[in-house]
């Protein structure tokens, strides 16, 4: 009985902070979801002629002065006109609130089938805590990405149905934003149905169609999304990627000694380290698929999302919602279960530190800096290890 009321009490403490989280966004307009404010204002300028991509146009419909760039294909401008219908204010708890649903579907969504158990305390609370708090990042960013979320988790769904055409429709409206979730298509390689390439080239043409589309339409816009896309200089936590990591070590290799490092040079690094993290996925799915092991599918999927991670150039704070459902499964997976209170307070660290050593403050600044990347890392490696330890049990059977 003790424990019955101890989990509620839990449980209505981090609702009540949740909700707390929430209202706080909601009653600060002025001061959150600034991403939102430039999607608002692209489409405003848009729909009176004028070019969203160009920064000095686009700050005259901003709000509140940003370095933020519109920095997605023109015809998703269509998306947030009819958000114009309505002044600023209510557009914003508008989309505040349609946010909260969606996140709820998707808290439902991989409790339900990709999990496979009750909502818990413990699932909830490593939600909106893990990978540094990615939810709340992109509550406050005001970020499509819980959006972006939702359409990707419900094609995953598919995939794992063998329906592939919701599948492979899903993934193209996911990737009409950022354009890199089309990679997901690859997916479809693994599936052991003979028409498997069919559906690949076929989704890949459409999403050819689509961004054929947006240049023809507007050629001077498309040129602009290209632009705004490829500029990106967020480093640190808010951008906790391999580039971002490798950039920021060159960058103090140069204030340290004064060796400026030519730009290739990081660029070269990051893709060799991409054809690493590629080359050892590939050899644990090779492994992989040559067994009949428990949730391979699974693993298989949420596998392609940490490595996913690992090889972009550009992975933000936020878009680590995407790895929350991989790393709570391997988490509970591994064989040593009771190795599960460490790993899940590792993974629910937050950013901060304070440390002050010579030296020692350089490696901790780093660390924190790219904790998500980090566990990330550690996650794919914890993936690695159950991968070899299954089949090596398996095959020990035999």
């Amino acid at each position: 009985m003790t424990t019955y009321y101890l989990d509620r009490i839990l449980k209505g403490v981090l609702l009540l902070y949740v909700t707390g989280l929430v209202i706080y966004v909601w009653v600060n307009p002025g001061h959150f979801q600034w991403d939102f404010d430039v999607y608002y204002a692209g489409a405003k300028a848009c729909s009176v002629g004028a070019n969203p991509y160009d920064s000095e146009v686009l700050a005259q419909y901003l709000r509140v002065p940003t370095k933020l760039d519109f920095v997605y294909p023109s015809i998703t401008l269509l998306v947030f006109r009819p958000f114009l219908l309505m002044q600023y204010s209510l557009a914003y708890h508008l989309f505040l609130a349609l946010k909260c649903l969606l996140l709820i579907g998707l808290l439902f969504l991989w409790k339900t089938f990709f999990l496979r158990n009750k909502f818990d305390f413990l699932f909830v609370l490593f939600c909106f805590f893990g990978f540094n708090g990615a939810v709340f990042l992109d509550f406050m960013a005001g970020n499509i990405s819980i959006f972006e979320q939702f359409l990707l988790w419900v094609g995953f769904y598919f995939f794992l149905k063998r329906r592939f055409i919701y599948f492979g429709s899903l993934i193209v409206v996911a990737a009409a934003f950022k354009i890199v979730p089309i990679l997901f298509l690859f997916l479809l390689w693994h599936c052991d149905d003979g028409r498997k390439y069919y559906y690949f080239g076929g989704f890949v043409f459409l999403f050819a169609l689509f961004m054929g589309s947006s240049y023809i339409a507007a050629p001077e816009l498309f040129a602009g999304f290209v632009h705004n896309a490829l500029r990106f200089s967020e480093r640190g936590i808010i951008n906790p990627s391999n580039y971002s990591l490798i950039a920021d070590f060159f960058k103090l290799l140069y204030l340290k000694t004064g060796v400026n490092a030519p730009g290739w040079i990081p660029a070269t690094l990051f893709m060799g380290v991409a054809v690493v993290v590629l080359a050892v996925s590939y050899r644990a799915y090779k492994a992989l698929k040559a067994v009949q092991i428990l949730d391979r599918d699974l693993i298989v999927l949420f596998m392609a999302c940490i490595v996913y991670a690992l090889i972009l150039p550009r992975f933000k704070d936020y878009s680590y919602i995407l790895l929350l459902p991989p790393a709570y499964f391997i988490i509970t997976r591994v064989q040593n279960l009771k190795t599960f209170p460490i790993l899940f307070a590792i993974l629910i660290l937050s950013s901060t530190r304070n440390i002050a050593l010579p030296g020692i403050d350089l490696i901790f600044a780093a660390i924190w800096r790219y904790y998500p990347l980090i566990m990330a890392y550690f996650v794919w490696a914890l993936y690695l290890y159950h991968i070899f330890v299954q089949i090596r049990h398996q095959t020990a059977d035999f």
